[in-house]
Formats: C-alpha cells, sequence, structure tokens
C-alpha cells in the first residue's frame, strides 16, 4: 500500500518547491482575476477534485464556495448535479465541460458538451473557465499524488 504520510505537506511542498507552488498560484490567481462567477467556479473545482480523489482541494473548495456564498444544497448535491434541480443550465454545462476536460479520454472532445458550452459562456468566459479546470486539475495530481491531507 502507498504510504503518503511519507511525502510531503502542502505547507512543505510550498516552502521547498516555491517555483512549482508558484506557478500554479499564478495561473489559479489570473483565473480568479478574471472570473466574474466565483460560485460557478468552486462548483467546477469542487467537482474536478471529487472525480480526482483529493480531499484536500475537496475541503478546501467547499469552504471556498461557502466564502462566496455558494449555497450548501448545491455542495451537498454536486456528485449528482445532473439529477438535481437544483442547478441551473449553466452551471449543468460548465460542470458537464468540467467532467469531459477532467476525463479526457480517446472520444475528446465531445461536440455535444462543447456546442452546449458555448450557448453559455462567451468566448473570455470559456478561456478561463477551461483555465480554471486545468489549473484543479494540476493541483488534483499533485494534491492525490504528494498525499496532501485536509
Amino acid at each position: 500500500m502507498f504510504d503518503h504520510a511519507a511525502l510531503i505537506s502542502n505547507p512543505d511542498f510550498a516552502k521547498e518547491y516555491p517555483e512549482i507552488f508558484k506557478g500554479l498560484a499564478d495561473m489559479n490567481g489570473a483565473t480568479k482575476a478574471l472570473d466574474n462567477d466565483k460560485q460557478l467556479t468552486e462548483l467546477v473545482k469542487i467537482r474536478a477534485s471529487q472525480l480526482n480523489g483529493c480531499a484536500y482541494c475537496v475541503k478546501v473548495h467547499i469552504n471556498v464556495g461557502k466564502q462566496v456564498g455558494l449555497e450548501q444544497s448545491k455542495i451537498d448535491l454536486i456528485a449528482v448535479w445532473r439529477d438535481s434541480p437544483q442547478f441551473t443550465v449553466k452551471e449543468k454545462a460548465a460542470l458537464a465541460l468540467c467532467e469531459e476536460l477532467t476525463r479526457i479520454n480517446a472520444n475528446f472532445p465531445n461536440m455535444e458538451i462543447m456546442h452546449e458550452t458555448r450557448k453559455h459562456f462567451t468566448k473570455n468566459e470559456l478561456i478561463v473557465l477551461i483555465s480554471a479546470i486545468a489549473n484543479i486539475n494540476a493541483w488534483n495530481r499533485l494534491g492525490v499524488g504528494l498525499g496532501f491531507t485536509p
């Protein structure tokens, strides 16, 4: 079994590998600066983190989501967003895109998802959203791979 305890903690990572931490933090900061829908962004960060099995990032983004006004009912139902009337059509389009980009496979891109997403987001909004999804996926892989704990 893989021993996460032997790996580096999140605070140690930031101190011992500042260039990597700064690069990801800078990308995150850039997307935050351009983002007008912080609740939607936190929804996709929570969902990507769930899919990637990163408990650390799930916890972080649930807390950030609450800080930006994300409703608890949405946080509670994000894993079953397709079957929940709690989410708007725009949120569902973003969550579908998030799952598509997180689970890239041989059938990528799913043109139905891409067309649906383009109905709800401008070009600039899509660039920011896709950048945020790419960034959280990188953080998730570090968190899971290095054993960050919540």
